[in-house]
C-alpha cells in the first residue's frame, strides 16, 4: 500500500494565512462567482479589476498598492479589439501583462474546461498571473453545467490549480430566469458551481436610483470575510465605457432578493386576475 495515499494528522498541517487580490471580496487562491444579469456590466467590471492588477493599482476603496501582475482573460462574448483592448486601454493597463483567448484560433475546437486547462495554466505562468477571468462559465464548461459531477469535474482541477499558482480565478454568470428568495440558487447551473467558490459576489441594479447606468455589486456567499456592498456606475470614456466607483450602500443581497420576490408576487397576481377576467368573459 502506497505510504502517500493515507489521512493525516491536522497537527502536522502548517496553519496558512489568507492572502487576498481584493480585500474581503476576492481571494487568491481560490475561486469567487461574478453573478449577474446582462446588461448589469459584469465584463467591464472584470476588466477594471484586470487594469488594476496589470499596473498594481490599489483596488476600489482601497489604499493598497501591490506589484503589477499579470491577467489571463477567457471572455466569450467581447470583440477582443472592439471591447476587450479597447476598455483596458482606456483602464490604462499595462498590455503586455495580459494574455487573452482568441476565438479566431479556436474555431475547429473552442476552449473547453478542464480539457484546456493546461493552456490556461501556460499562460498565467507567461505573465505571473494573479487573475484569471472566465466569462461567462457557460460557454467554456465541459459537460452538463447543471449536474454535480459535470461541475465538480470540470471546476475542481481549476480551483486546485488557483490554490497552487496562489492567484485568484474570477468566473461570471448569468442569473436563472424564475426568481429566488435565496442569493444562492439565483446563478444558472448547478449549485455545486457556488459551493466550489470561497465568495460569490452579485451584480444587479440600484433600485433607489433613476440612473439606468448605476448598479450595485453585493456579496452573496463568503467563507472567508464580510464585505460591505458597493455601488458603481458606467461612463463613457471616448470610445470606452469604463467603472466609476460611487461609494458604500447597506443594501444586501437578501434585500434585493427579497424585493425581486415580492415584484415578481405583484406580477404574478396581476396576471392571475387578468387571467380570471378573461376567462369569465368567455363564458
Amino acid at each position: 500500500m502506497s505510504t502517500k495515499r493515507r489521512l493525516i494528522p491536522l497537527s502536522s498541517v502548517k496553519q496558512e494565512s489568507i492572502d487576498w487580490l481584493w480585500r474581503d471580496r476576492i481571494p487568491l487562491g481560490a475561486i469567487t462567482l461574478l453573478d449577474g444579469d446582462p446588461g448589469q456590466s459584469k465584463s467591464t467590471l472584470t476588466y477594471d479589476l484586470a487594469a488594476r492588477v496589470t499596473t498594481g493599482t490599489p483596488m476600489p476603496f482601497s489604499t493598497q498598492a501591490t506589484a503589477p501582475a499579470g491577467v489571463v482573460v477567457i471572455q466569450a462574448e467581447d470583440s477582443l479589439g472592439g471591447k476587450v483592448k479597447l476598455t483596458l486601454a482606456a483602464a490604462e493597463a499595462d498590455m503586455k501583462r495580459v494574455r487573452v483567448y482568441d476565438r479566431k484560433l479556436f474555431q475547429e475546437e473552442p476552449l473547453v474546461l478542464p480539457d484546456d486547462l493546461p493552456l490556461i495554466e501556460e499562460a498565467a505562468a507567461e505573465v505571473k498571473a494573479k487573475l484569471v477571468v472566465i466569462d461567462p462559465l457557460a460557454a467554456f464548461l465541459s459537460g452538463n453545467p447543471n449536474t454535480d459531477q459535470s461541475v465538480r469535474k470540470a471546476l475542481g482541477p481549476l480551483a486546485a490549480f488557483a490554490e497552487q499558482a496562489k492567484l485568484a480565478v474570477l468566473i461570471t454568470r448569468h442569473l436563472t430566469k424564475h426568481g429566488s428568495a435565496n442569493p444562492l440558487y439565483r446563478g444558472c447551473g448547478s449549485i455545486a458551481i457556488i459551493g466550489l467558490a470561497r465568495t460569490a459576489l452579485w451584480v444587479t441594479s440600484d433600485s433607489d436610483s433613476n440612473d439606468s447606468y448605476r448598479h450595485l455589486l453585493v456579496q452573496t456567499k463568503t467563507n472567508l470575510s464580510t464585505a460591505v456592498s458597493l455601488s458603481y456606475r458606467t461612463v463613457k470614456t471616448g470610445e470606452a465605457v469604463l467603472i466609476e466607483w460611487l461609494g458604500k450602500s447597506s443594501y444586501t443581497a437578501r434585500n434585493i432578493t427579497a424585493t425581486s420576490s415580492e415584484d415578481h408576487s405583484k406580477v404574478q397576481e396581476a396576471k392571475d386576475v387578468l387571467r380570471s377576467i378573461l376567462v369569465s368573459l368567455a363564458r
